[in-house]
C-alpha cells in the first residue's frame, strides 16, 4: 500500500467508528424518548420487544466500534512500520488508541444499561399527576 493508501484507511475506520457512534447515541435516545413518553402506556409484548431490538442494536453497534477499532490499531501498525511518523496517530505513544477504544467501548455499555435503567424506571415511575 501507498502512504496515501494507509493514511486514508485509517481516516476511513475512524469516521466510521464516529459514524456508528453517533448511530448507537441516535437509538439510545429514540428509546429513552420512547421510554419516557410512553413506556407506562405501552403492554408487556411490546415492552419485551423494544427492550430485545435495542439490546440487539446495542451490542451489534459495541461490537461494530470494537471491531472498527481493532482494524485501525492494525493499520495504525502499519503506519508506524512505514516510517509515517509525522502522521499524529503513528507517533503518539502506543497505549493512547487502545486507551480511546476500550473508552468508547465502556462508555457505550454505561450508556445502555443506563437507557434500560431510564426506560424501566418511568415504566414503574412516579404516581401519575391529579
Amino acid at each position: 500500500m501507498t502512504h496515501y493508501e494507509i493514511v486514508d484507511a485509517f481516516l476511513s475506520h475512524w469516521m466510521a467508528i464516529i459514524t456508528i457512534q453517533f448511530g448507537f447515541i441516535s437509538a439510545t435516545s429514540a428509546f429513552v424518548a420512547t421510554g419516557y413518553l410512553a413506556s407506562k402506556d405501552l403492554p408487556t409484548a411490546v415492552v419485551r420487544l423494544l427492550t430485545a431490538l435495542y439490546s440487539f442494536i446495542a451490542l451489534f453497534f459495541t461490537g461494530i466500534t470494537l471491531q472498527f477499532g481493532r482494524a485501525s490499531l492494525t493499520v495504525r501498525d502499519q503506519m508506524h512500520t512505514e516510517g509515517l511518523n509525522w502522521y499524529v496517530a503513528a507517533s503518539e505513544s502506543q497505549f493512547l488508541l487502545p486507551a480511546a477504544i476500550f473508552s468508547s467501548v465502556v462508555v457505550m455499555i454505561l450508556l445502555y444499561l443506563g437507557a434500560m435503567w431510564c426506560f424501566f424506571q418511568s415504566r414503574v415511575g412516579s404516581p401519575k399527576d391529579p
